[in-house]
């Protein structure tokens, strides 16, 4: 090959690289926002009610009597990424971590709807707890001042199919 015919060549990959990198760049921001568009619809539905009409197929699992405890995204309570859950997604507040017991125990996924009688709310299963916590679930908040908080209540989970 000639001098000049490499340094073409050289200019297409440059050129081809900054184009494949503009379009992931530009998809990757694309899927953020759905993603928080997605939250945002999320958090909408726990705050008012799940609407579970639109699931085709779920199980009702009840289980009485569970530890209730909140947390938040500070190292000390969580791992090396506090604003990561065990599900990949960003933290958010009506996300809702459960012991590895009963995940194991009921065969739970990540993105089944947890119901707490007590509150009355609806949460989203994102999270798991660490191992030494057993038959308990963790709600996930922002307010700092009620991290000591804990009480009992019997649980609803829509285990999705």
């Amino acid at each position: 090959m000639k001098k000049r015919e490499k340094s073409e060549y050289f200019w297409w990959k440059v050129i081809l690289f900054i184009l494949i990198t503009t379009f992931l760049t530009v998809n990757f921001g694309n899927l953020n926002f759905e993603f928080r568009k997605e939250k945002e619809e999320i958090k909408i539905g726990i705050i008012k009610k799940y609407d579970l009409s639109k699931i085709r197929e779920y199980s009702k699992i009840r289980i009485k009597n569970i530890n209730v405890t909140y947390y938040t995204n500070i190292e000390e309570e969580t791992d090396e990424e506090p604003d990561v859950m065990a599900s990949g997604r960003i933290v958010y507040e009506g996300a809702i971590a459960i012991s590895r017991d009963l995940k194991k125990k009921y065969n739970l996924k990540f993105g089944d709807i947890i119901y707490l009688e007590s509150i009355n709310r609806y949460f989203i299963l994102e999270d798991v707890m660490n191992e030494r916590h057993k038959y308990r679930v963790d709600i996930f908040t922002f307010d700092n001042t009620k991290l000591k908080k804990s009480f009992k209540s019997d649980i609803t989970i829509y285990k999705i199919n």
